[in-house]
């Protein structure tokens, strides 16, 4: 018989793999690198101009050594503090407070470092907020937009308050759903990041910000408009056929199959078409056929997405608004049996 706790690991599991299940970072993120002040290549440190022999360019040669100095220091500085839950709140206010001192490679990495960290420590934070009686709490006091710092004042208990501050200083973001409490990343904090990352690193934290922020599905319906599902679908298709290379390609390729299966077959609870009668769902049909209204044949035929909504809808059309054979034929040849 499985407990409650393992009732919950199981639920937050499944709901949140999109939001925690990233690739390793490249080769730059090994163990070593995770674990020691390793000195990264010259080539991704602030770069010195040419020298020259006039005494202002030996000057201004030397202040940019102390500048790559003051940068690896504080790189080392951030690394020691991912280590430990316990400091992982402070490595982030250390990224924020020095990432301006790095160039945009070793700021990205840094970005992409922090990530993984949320991640490798998410099963500590599963054990904090996954005691039975702050969910007890929670599920009596929960109010929309709750976030793990409010939370700490609703616990009656000293331990579990304790265990709720934590989980704030590490600063992980509260979720629900299904009436289980649980942490999540915490994508819109990354925001002081996004001028000094990468073009493909900040459109990544863009993309998973939306999410975190407002998840598409709850309960196992989906509980944002359909035609906000649709633009996020566009926006991870833009991200991969604008970033043919790119360390999170792989994780937002994920994403655009889950935003594929949302816009094409719904959720368990709110299914496109109807399993009892087969009929399309009006209010999808009604919000899918005013958001290709505002596209133009050219922008249509541009988007993957676009075309096979727009060929979709005439096919439903000529099916009496039904899925038929001819529908589901069409569903697996364009778009995939996606789970």
């Amino acid at each position: 018989m499985k407990t409650k706790r393992t009732g919950m690991q199981e639920h937050a599991a499944h709901s949140i793999w999109r939001l925690y299940a990233r690739p390793a970072v490249a080769v730059v993120l090994t163990s070593a690198m995770l674990t020691t002040g390793l000195v990264l290549p010259s080539s991704i440190l602030r770069s010195a101009d040419a020298a020259t022999t006039s005494s202002a360019a030996t000057a201004s040669t030397s202040k940019q050594a102390v500048s790559a100095k003051t940068a690896q220091q504080s790189y080392n500085l951030f690394l020691q503090r991912l280590q430990k839950p316990s400091t992982l709140g402070l490595a982030r206010a250390t990224l924020i407070n020095r990432i301006a001192q790095f160039d945009t490679y070793r700021a990205s990495i840094a970005v992409l470092q922090l990530e993984n960290a949320y991640n490798q420590h998410f099963n500590y934070a599963e054990d904090l907020i996954y005691q039975e009686s702050i969910q007890d709490e929670l599920m009596k006091k929960y109010k929309s937009d709750l976030t793990m710092k409010q939370a700490v004042s609703l616990m009656s208990r000293a331990s579990d308050r304790k265990a709720m501050q934590t989980l704030a200083d590490m600063g992980y973001r509260l979720e629900t759903s299904e009436g289980i409490f649980y942490p999540i990343i915490d994508y819109p904090a990354f925001s002081p990041f996004l001028s000094y990352v990468s073009p493909d690193i900040r459109d990544y934290i863009l993309i998973m910000s939306e999410e975190a922020k407002s998840a598409t599905t709850s309960d196992a319906g989906i509980v944002i408009p359909q035609a906000e599902v649709v633009k996020r679908g566009l926006a991870k298709e833009a991200f991969l056929n604008k970033y043919a290379v790119s360390n999170r390609r792989a994780a937002v390729d994920q994403e655009y199959r889950l935003s594929q299966y949302y816009i094409f077959y719904g959720s368990d609870n709110t299914p496109l078409f109807d399993p009892q009668t087969l009929e399309i769902d009006p209010q999808f049909q009604e919000a899918y056929r005013k958001l290709l209204n505002n596209y133009n044949a050219e922008q249509i035929k541009s988007s993957k997405i676009l075309t096979n909504l727009s060929d979709l809808m005439k096919l439903v059309d000529q099916n009496d608004g039904k899925r038929t054979s001819v529908v589901d034929q069409f569903l697996k040849q364009r778009v995939g049996e996606l789970f």
